[in-house]
């Protein structure tokens, strides 16, 4: 069994990055590779201990997952080329924004019966990540299943009505700091 890296968000610095050939027959992906201290944990003593290690994010451009990779590879990485052949030229050609500490969510993921990790996402430290919301089926379909319209109505017979709430929002005096 592969050493497992323990399942979290790590801060790692591009080592490398370009187009690689999953398998024979397979499309062509981005490739970044991380360098990065991690938390290894070894099941056999039930321990933990420190290590670097390496391990690639890659971008499919299959389908429904082009865009993806396209902004990620932008907007993330900020991207420099106009054509993406210009990934090939990597490290030390500032293609991508090599001098960024990235944060990646790392998790474990098994496969044909076997465990290894992957990069789930790379994210900047310190943005926010961008959320996809549900589309209006999903979350009609959601909302129902859950049965939120009767949770929701029981909750809004309890409240008293708005006019009645007093209103306790603080008041700052113009030479007060300001707490956030």
């Amino acid at each position: 069994m592969a050493e497992l890296i323990k399942p979290g968000t790590y801060k790692a610095r591009v080592i490398d990055y370009g187009f690689t050939q999953p398998k024979e027959g397979k499309q062509p992906q981005a490739m970044v590779m991380f360098e990065f201290m991690a938390t290894i944990w070894d099941a056999q003593t039930n321990s933990a201990s420190e290590s670097i290690k390496k391990l690639g994010w890659f971008g499919s451009f299959n389908g429904g997952a082009k865009p993806i990779t396209v902004k990620t590879l932008v907007e993330t990485f900020e991207f420099k080329g106009r054509t993406g052949v210009e990934l090939l030229e990597g490290i030390g050609s500032n293609q991508i924004n090599e001098s960024r500490v990235y944060e990646l969510e790392i998790e474990n993921n098994t496969w044909e019966g076997k465990t290894n990790n992957r990069i789930k996402y790379v994210n900047i430290p310190g943005q926010a990540r961008t959320l996809e919301k549900l589309a209006q089926a999903d979350a009609a379909k959601f909302c129902g299943d859950l049965g939120l319209a009767a949770d929701f109505a029981e909750a809004k017979n309890a409240a008293p009505p708005a006019s009645k709430v007093e209103n306790h929002a603080p008041t700052f005096d113009e030479k007060e700091e300001i707490p956030f």
